[in-house]
């Protein structure tokens, strides 16, 4: 499943070019600044990802759904977050948390590792300060932005284009709260064309969704793929409502630390000795 995780990576980059709406007869690029000054003042939320990408190679089609539960405690740079993904019918489910301490950004993991027969938590630390607000950065970079006719009644519909050129800039600059991923091997031959829907009376970002089919091809990978499918919706929610998340004492004490003569190729060794 780690393959996969190039497209939170690029979501999360995404998400920093947009803002939010307004009922005003504002025009759209003030609607989304206000929007964005709106969304930065939140001290916590939810956000669920819903992912879904197919890829053909040697004449076979693979579909990978990935969705990503989240809570985000912004004032106190702490989240907490469920993945759940499929391939070949089998699903696997992963917790996780991340913290920033220190302008280090420490995540916990649970249900990649197992050690004698049961699932551990695991540790990793990023010499890199995780922006938990970051997604809300960015009406600045998109090269076109327009106001479409809506299919929620509840929420007005915008659209922002981003070129290729700052899609690649932001993807080799980014860090994600799902964790980063190479991305030699992803081409952004296209601009991206992010949708975005904003909840006409509390003027908070509710969804954003955007269709990569077209925009991603594969490169430098050992067999020729192509891909079939690759959609991102973002769903946002419990505005201040989420409160304060901690991390178990439990988890901090027991996670393994990666960075410990940590051997991800010996198959007999899945993780370090305790």
């Amino acid at each position: 499943m780690k393959k996969s995780k190039w497209l939170a990576t690029l979501l999360v980059s995404v998400l920093a070019l947009t803002g939010c709406g307004s009922k005003n007869d504002k025009n759209a690029s003030e609607v989304l600044d206000a929007a964005r000054k709106q969304m930065n003042e939140l001290s916590n939320y939810s956000m669920k990802m819903e992912m879904k990408m197919g890829i053909k190679a040697e004449g076979m089609t693979m579909e990978i759904p990935v969705v990503v539960d989240a809570k985000i405690d912004a004032k106190s740079k702490t989240g907490k977050m469920t993945t759940t993904a499929s391939m070949f019918g089998m699903e696997s489910t992963t917790e996780g948390y991340t913290q920033v301490v220190d302008g280090k950004t420490i995540t916990y993991s649970k249900g990649n590792y197992e050690f004698d027969g049961e699932q551990v938590w695991t540790k990793e630390t990023s010499e890199d300060e995780t922006n938990y607000n970051e997604f809300v950065a960015i009406t600045k970079f998109g090269t076109k932005l327009e106001k479409k006719k809506s299919d929620d009644k509840n929420a007005d519909h915008y659209q922002v284009t981003i070129s290729k050129e700052k899609m690649k800039e932001l993807m080799s600059e980014s860090s994600s709260l799902m964790g980063d991923m190479d991305f030699e091997s992803a081409n952004i031959k296209n601009d991206v064309v992010l949708d975005i829907y904003v909840d006409k009376e509390s003027n908070y970002i509710t969804k954003l969704s955007m269709d990569l089919k077209d925009v991603i091809s594969m490169e430098d990978t050992e067999v020729a793929m192509e891909i079939s499918e690759c959609s991102l919706t973002f769903t946002f929610s419990d505005f201040d409502k989420v409160g304060t998340i901690t991390i178990p004492e439990d988890v901090v004490t027991s996670a393994i630390d990666q960075s410990d003569d940590w051997n991800y190729d010996d198959p007999e060794i899945t993780n370090p000795e305790i």
